[in-house]
């Protein structure tokens, strides 16, 4: 027997109790059918709902499109297998960004070692210090409290087993005067600089997209 053919049968049953046409017996059989199985809608697990992600001042802004500072090349002295460089900084409103180049020469492992050989350290830290002493290291950003001190964030990368592109968020602009950037690789330590007033000059050349408030 069909689903089809019991259902005729319920709703002919209904009929002979209650006198009533098919139409009217058959409504009320209908609607405890939709209540005893539950829709698809709402056997469906509802998704959790995205959190709106709350810019702080201290963020790297989102809504601006940062403008290029030029440096050309800063190459820090290491010895070893590897040549580390900023090749580029971006300055926003409120911070500044700062890529960072590592090649490794060829005959070396590289970033994926053979478990086997003892290589050369390759994996460097970053600090800077402003023109008013100040050392800014590497490290996490605060959540939601209020930041009091620059910091320098890691902000990824990626590349290949002899060559790697990262990122770096500092915050804030530095004050008028030298910035020194400071490369440790193991023992071994190196330092550029540059005026931190090309960078000052390119925050004002950043582009706001949206008005504040917005995007």
């Amino acid at each position: 027997m069909t689903r089809d053919s019991e259902f005729k049968d319920l709703v002919r049953k209904r009929m002979e109790i209650t006198g009533e046409s098919y139409t009217q017996a058959m409504r009320p059989i209908l609607d405890a059918a939709r209540t005893a199985v539950p829709s698809t809608e709402a056997a469906r697990p509802r998704r959790p709902v995205l959190q709106r992600w709350v810019p702080r001042p201290w963020h790297l802004p989102q809504t601006e499109l940062p403008a290029s500072v030029p440096i050309g090349t800063l190459h820090f002295d290491l010895p070893g297998h590897t040549a580390i460089a900023i090749t580029g900084i971006s300055a926003f409103s409120s911070g500044f960004e700062i890529f960072i180049t590592q090649l490794v020469r060829r005959d070396h492992p590289g970033f994926d070692p053979d478990p086997g050989v003892i290589a050369e350290p390759l994996f460097f830290e970053l600090s800077l210090r402003f023109s008013d002493g100040r050392a800014v290291a590497t490290g996490r950003p605060p959540g939601d409290a209020e930041a009091t001190e620059p910091f320098l964030q890691r902000r990824g990368g990626g590349g290949t087993s002899h060559y790697r592109l990262m990122q770096w968020w500092a915050w804030p602009l530095p004050p008028t005067g030298p910035l020194e950037f400071i490369c440790r690789l193991g023992t071994a330590e190196s330092r550029v600089g540059i005026d931190a007033q090309l960078i000052l000059d390119a925050a004002q050349r950043s582009v706001r997209v949206w008005p504040a408030g917005e995007g």
